[in-house]
């Protein structure tokens, strides 16, 4: 199970994050440029950013994940109709919720953090 907690919001925090550079492939057929490739690939480059930030402060990331989906209804607000926003800002949404209920269920301390009441494993083998 918690190996399951660990994994599930980090594995749909890449795909997700995939998806959003895969939209960037738009940008060979109205013509190569670098700075367009870059502007289309931001969402994504943001994205990672908030997933290596979340891989070890679960709470913060989860809530940079959530600020993105709202940042994505802001900003784009009555162009598209409601499953465009469904599509785009879920995942945000449901990545961040993740990462919550993984940090919920831990207890407070992480997977990849040290207890505090543990010797170092050289100690162990003084005794």
């Amino acid at each position: 199970m918690d190996k399951t907690l660990f994994w599930t919001p980090r594995a749909f925090a890449i795909l997700f994050n995939l998806s959003l550079a895969f939209l960037a492939v738009d940008i060979f057929e109205t013509g190569f440029s670098w700075m367009g490739l870059l502007t289309h690939l931001l969402p994504a480059i943001i994205c990672l950013i908030v997933l290596i930030i979340a891989w070890f402060q679960e709470s913060i990331g989860g809530l940079l994940f959530i600020i993105l989906g709202i940042v994505y209804i802001v900003m784009f607000w009555g162009d598209f109709g409601f499953l465009t926003y469904l599509v785009m800002a879920g995942p945000a949404f449901v990545i961040g919720i993740l990462f919550f209920v993984q940090r919920m269920f831990e207890g407070g301390q992480g997977q990849n953090k040290v207890e505090q009441n543990t010797p170092p494993p050289i100690m162990n083998n003084l005794n």
